[in-house]
């Protein structure tokens, strides 16, 4: 969670951090579209230890459907292969509305991280660079 214009405020959960690097290491690419400011958010990244598990970061001041359909025609994919993760629902709403393909799932709902352990267990034996 991030609060706008003060110091950035972040509630780590280490089980996704987690997930993320481990998912990196299934050549999974994550990136990641905040709504902060840039310099910010790369140091609280940075601080966590989180900024190089991501590519294609764009943290700003923007509605985020024009900026996940930007990320994902510059990362050539297919948006029914992206899944966008976000905390407020008009964001997923907003971002589903640019990408109809896409699959949005809520960070918040109790069903999360076994979504996340799907993905885990649907990729257990994938061992790829992400590069």
């Amino acid at each position: 969670n991030f609060k706008k214009n003060t110091n950035i405020y972040i509630e780590l959960f280490e089980n996704r951090a987690d997930f993320i690097k481990k998912i990196n290491n299934k050549g999974i690419v994550n990136a990641i579209c905040s709504k902060n400011n840039f310099v910010e958010g790369e140091n609280k990244l940075n601080e966590l230890g989180l900024w190089e598990e991501f590519v294609f970061p764009r943290i700003e001041f923007s509605p985020k459907g024009p900026i996940v359909k930007w990320i994902i025609e510059n990362m050539q994919l297919r948006a029914a292969n992206v899944v966008f993760v976000d905390d407020n629902h008009t964001n997923l709403m907003e971002v589903k509305h640019f990408s109809p393909e896409i699959t949005v799932v809520n960070a918040t709902l109790p069903e999360f991280d076994g979504f996340l352990e799907e993905i885990l267990e649907k990729n257990k034996d994938v061992e790829k660079s992400r590069i």
